[in-house]
Order: C-alpha cells, then structure tokens, then sequence
C-alpha cells in the first residue's frame, strides 16, 4: 500500500541536513493539494527525495531556505512524478543528482525559465489574476485519483482547466449600472447586473429618497440619491466585485 498525503499545510520546520519538510526513503509517497512554506535545511528545504518515485499533485512549494534544493531535491534515482504543481520563491533552484523526475503542467524554480522571482502568488499563496498557473494544469492526469476540491475546499476546477498549485483561484467579474430616473411611490425594484448573474447588495447615500427593502431599491421622496452596488462572490466560483455607483434621480 502506498501512503496518501491529502490536503496537508507542511510550514516552518527544520532540519540539520535533508529534508527540512519531507524527507522520502525508498518511498513511492502520493502528496495532494499541500502547501509547503517556510521550511529550513541545507539540502531539500522542502523535499528531499532518495531512491523514492513520489507523485506531486497540485502543490505549492515556496520561500523554504537551505544552500541546495530548497525547491524540490531528488537524489538515487527519485523519479518524482510532479504534476500540477508550483515551486517559486524558494532561495535555491530544484536538484537532481542522478534523478530524472516528470513535469507535467508545472512550474518548478530552476526548469524551463522558471526563477525564484516568477510572479504567480500573493503573500497569502492565492493565484493572482495574471498568474502564469491560473488554467494551466491537466485536468485528468493519467493514473492518479483527482482530488475534487482544493486546500480551501472550492471545486477543484472552476474554470475551463484546473489551477497549478494547492489553491484554485475564483473568477472574476465586473457590474454593470446605468443612472435612473423613477417616481416617488414606484414599486420597489432592483437595478445592475453583475457578469456572474449573482444577486446584487445596495446601499443608498440618502434614505429620504430611496431606501433598501428586502433587497430591493424603493423610492420614497422626491430628489436624488447614489445607490451603491456590490457583489460579495461566492466561495465556490467568484470573487468579490468592486463597488459601482449610479444616480437615481426621484420625481
């Protein structure tokens, strides 16, 4: 039986020679949706593999610490098979010593141009909306049990392919408004779409005119108000939107 490693967060830990967060031994260790940080030693900071064929699926690895391997260490013959996965930010660059791992749909510091400085993340390891890992994994990588979540526990493919990395990023979306002219003692309404089809939140600059109710804009004097509108996201698809503003102008 092969160990199965699933939605694991591996940060600041220590070691005085290999591994400073994993160390594989004559292991073939599956590793799902784990996010790797901060870890220390002077080979392998993160991973340390000898004579081990482990598999990587969607893990972020970065800012681990040590002289050699801090992104990913492969010794033996450990052919990791790495897929989805991302590893930047790290103070060395991926080593393999008589290794020959996989990529598959990867960024790894140190293969194929990528660099400790390539851009994908923010501090708190979310995808940022120009990342190079945003829709650029394989969504059915051959042989391995895919998980249907991510770290957070969102749909593990929101968009058209699934994310590099642990975390899925959400779509974005924008809201769309015109200014408006309306009676004093129309019906409530609701007014704005926002490109996700989410219901809208409002909020009026002066309740003498237009006041919230049940969700709904009702106009209530004569004069005009700013109604403010936003859009929280979901946790399963999108993000949060920008406030937008229009003008509705009571007679």
């Amino acid at each position: 039986m092969q160990a199965r490693f699933e939605n694991c967060i591996i940060r600041a830990n220590n070691a005085t020679t290999n591994g400073g967060a994993i160390y594989n031994e004559n292991a073939n260790t599956t590793w799902v949706n784990c996010l790797i940080v901060n870890n220390t030693a002077p080979n392998g900071a993160s991973i340390y593999n000898n004579a081990s064929l482990p598999t990587l699926l969607n893990l972020t690895i970065a800012d681990n610490t040590g002289a050699q391997g801090a992104a990913l260490y492969n010794a033996s013959g450990s052919s990791a098979r790495i897929v989805n996965t991302v590893s930047v930010k790290n103070n060395s660059d991926i080593v393999n010593n008589a290794s020959t791992p996989s990529y598959e749909n990867s960024l790894i510091q140190g293969i194929g141009g990528v660099t400790s400085t390539t851009t994908v993340f923010d501090a708190n390891y979310s995808l940022l909306t120009t990342s190079p890992a945003l829709n650029a994994g394989k969504n059915n990588p051959a042989s391995i049990a895919f998980p249907a979540k991510d770290l957070k526990g969102k749909s593990r493919i929101i968009d058209t392919n699934v994310d590099i990395g642990a975390f899925e990023r959400n779509k974005t979306q924008t809201i769309t408004v015109a200014a408006l002219t309306k009676k004093y003692g129309d019906e409530p309404f609701t007014h704005g779409t926002a490109t996700s089809g989410l219901p809208l939140e409002y909020t009026s600059s002066n309740t003498s005119i237009a006041i919230i109710e049940n969700g709904k804009i009702k106009p209530v004097g004569a004069g005009t108000a700013t109604i403010t509108l936003k859009q929280s996201g979901n946790d399963s698809e999108y993000d949060a939107c920008t406030s937008n503003r229009f003008l509705i102008n009571c007679k």
